[in-house]
């Protein structure tokens, strides 16, 4: 069975500046924010 990472929670000061950085810019998803 291979390791694999499925959630990561970070802590930020500005939550619409980490949006648009992982969201939109890494493209990453966000969901439950």
């Amino acid at each position: 069975m291979k390791a694999r990472i499925t959630v990561v929670t970070l802590g930020v000061d500005d939550l619409e500046a980490s949006l648009k950085f992982y969201r939109d810019g890494l493209g990453l998803p966000t969901e439950g924010i």
